[in-house]
C-alpha cells in the first residue's frame, strides 16, 4: 500500500474535433443578424451580441452539423455522465460575438442538462478562451486560506480553468457549470455558436415517479 491522493468526484468536459467537412456550415453561421437593440453599451461589453435567431440549429441548413451534435451530446451523456438510453434535442442555439474590449461575465445555463459551444471565428490561440469556474469556491462555508504563489498549481486546488478558443473545436459541458469568457484582448471578433441540450421526451423515470413528460 502506497499513500495515495484521490481525485473525487471531477468535473468532466468534452473536447472534439469538427470534422473539415462540416466547415461548409460556417457561411451560414456568418450570415446570420446580430440582435444589438436590447443592450446598452455597457450590457455589451459584459455580454457580447448574440444572434437574432436563437434556433439556429432547427433551420435546415444545419442538419449535418445538427446530426454530429446530437451524436456527440448522447456519446458525452452514455459514456462520460453515465445516463441510459436517452435521446436529445436543442432547446434553443445562438450565435455569440464577443468584439475586442466584451466579454461575458460568469453564468449558467438553467433549464437545460448538457450544453456547448462550437468556436469558428478568429485565430487559434488569439482570441480569449472559456474560462469555467468551480461551484466550490462560492461556498458559504469555505475559508480564505492564503495560497502559496510560488508552488505551480494542480487540478486539486483549481478555482478557475482554461479550455483554449481553437477554431474548429466542440466543447460540451454539464449545464450547471458556471462559466465566462474574459476579455477580448484582441483586433478579432471571437465568434462561438453556443447550445443547450435537454432529453427528447421527458426527465426522470416512470417507475421512480419522477417522470416529468414534455
Amino acid at each position: 500500500m502506497k499513500d495515495s491522493i484521490i481525485p473525487l468526484f471531477p468535473i468532466p468536459i468534452s473536447r472534439i474535433i469538427v470534422p473539415n467537412k462540416l466547415a461548409s456550415i460556417i457561411p451560414f453561421l456568418d450570415s446570420q443578424e446580430m440582435n444589438l437593440d436590447n443592450a446598452n453599451k455597457e450590457g455589451l461589453n459584459h455580454f457580447g451580441s448574440r444572434s437574432k435567431n436563437t434556433y439556429i440549429l432547427d433551420e435546415s441548413e444545419c442538419k449535418l452539423f445538427k446530426d454530429f451534435i446530437l451524436k456527440n451530446v448522447k456519446k458525452y451523456s452514455s459514456e462520460i455522465l453515465g445516463t441510459h438510453k436517452i435521446e436529445y434535442k436543442f432547446s434553443q442555439s445562438w450565435i455569440s460575438y464577443k468584439d475586442p474590449g466584451q466579454s461575458h461575465i460568469e453564468h449558467t445555463h438553467p433549464n437545460s442538462y448538457i450544453s456547448g459551444v462550437f468556436y469558428y471565428g478568429g485565430t487559434k490561440n488569439s482570441a480569449p478562451s472559456i474560462q469555467f469556474h468551480s461551484p466550490l469556491h462560492k461556498m458559504y462555508y469555505q475559508i480564505y486560506v492564503p495560497l502559496n504563489m510560488n508552488k505551480p498549481s494542480s487540478e486539486f486546488n483549481y478555482n478557475t480553468f482554461s479550455v483554449p478558443y481553437e477554431p474548429g473545436t466542440l466543447i460540451l459541458f454539464p449545464s450547471w457549470l458556471p462559466h465566462s469568457v474574459p476579455i477580448n484582448n484582441t483586433s478579432q471578433v471571437r465568434k462561438s455558436l453556443s447550445f443547450n441540450c435537454v432529453p427528447l421526451n421527458s426527465l426522470g423515470d416512470e417507475e421512480d415517479l419522477t417522470e416529468l413528460k414534455f
